[in-house]
């Protein structure tokens, strides 16, 4: 395990996205950013780009060079389970209906 990857095992919560069912479906293959390979990777980030408005599949390294960070509407963090799956592990979304409505402008 990596430096990056180290870092992002201090703030994973996997049990939280299996509990919500929050999974990947997509099984990116590579980076977008440096074309690692994703395949074995423990982690991969779904998420927006520093000073951009575009996103991209992120390996760990790459996130914390180029990613504008976790949370709701910033980057999902994705966690490889037994089996293969990946379960959302941060970067979940708000749990208040009321927090969801003002995010969408909706209140």
């Amino acid at each position: 395990m990596n430096i990056y990857e180290m870092k992002l095992f201090q703030i994973t919560n996997p049990e939280k996205g299996k509990k919500l069912n929050l999974y990947d479906y997509s099984n990116p293959e590579s980076c977008d950013i440096c074309s690692t390979s994703l395949v074995e990777s423990i982690f991969f980030i779904d998420g927006a780009l520093k000073g951009d408005t575009l996103w991209a599949n992120m390996c760990p390294k790459c996130f914390y060079s180029s990613g504008q960070g976790l949370g709701f509407g910033k980057g999902q963090l994705y966690m490889k389970q037994p089996g293969g799956k990946r379960v959302m592990s941060a970067g979940f979304p708000p749990e208040e209906k009321e927090d969801i409505e003002w995010l969408l402008g909706n209140s």
